[in-house]
């Protein structure tokens, strides 16, 4: 009896032991949606990095920094791309919109470095979500926009397509 349990207990070790197939697919595969707000999770770190001050160019530097790190990592980029360019355009539009009513020059200047790089990151977005066939509705819902700020968002992206299409840079 004795020596059968040891037969059993090394069985068992035995098939711990195995080595994994490298091959083998992994179970939780990332969506389409995952992969979008991962992104915007990222440029979301990226914004609070500077003692929650918000730096244009710190916040452009690390999303930069963070997409060449995952394209290189990860050979389907454009989701986790879309969504880190979709956030970081989100805080550079914000603040632009905030700093037209404060008047001291730290705020201009911070308006004036989130315009210069807005407008770059929302035609971005706009490729990634022709190449993915994701919406603006689809986009708000994985930003968990509330209903309230739905509107208020649709109208910031007519006016960046409106910005992009008359320098000719967004297709009709």
């Amino acid at each position: 009896m004795r020596v059968m349990g040891i037969v059993v207990l090394l069985a068992v070790i035995d098939q711990s032991t195995q080595a994994a197939d490298l091959n083998a697919p992994l179970p939780d595969k990332p969506t389409l949606a995952t992969e979008i707000h991962r992104g915007m999770s990222e440029a979301r770190r990226c914004n609070f990095m500077n003692n929650n001050m918000f730096d244009p160019d710190g916040l452009v530097t690390c999303t930069s920094i963070s997409e060449s790190r995952n394209t290189q990592l990860n050979p389907n980029y454009k989701p986790y791309s879309l969504g880190l360019h979709f956030e970081t355009w989100y805080w550079e539009d914000m603040h632009i919109t905030l700093m037209k009513t404060v008047h001291d020059k730290y705020n201009r200047q911070i308006a004036e470095d989130s315009r210069k790089f807005a407008s770059p990151n929302w035609e971005v977005v706009r490729s990634y979500q022709r190449d993915l066939g994701v919406t603006d509705d689809q986009l708000l819902q994985i930003a968990e926009t509330p209903a309230a700020g739905i509107k208020s968002m649709k109208e910031r992206f007519s006016y960046w397509d409106a910005q992009l299409k008359a320098i000719g840079r967004l297709p009709n």
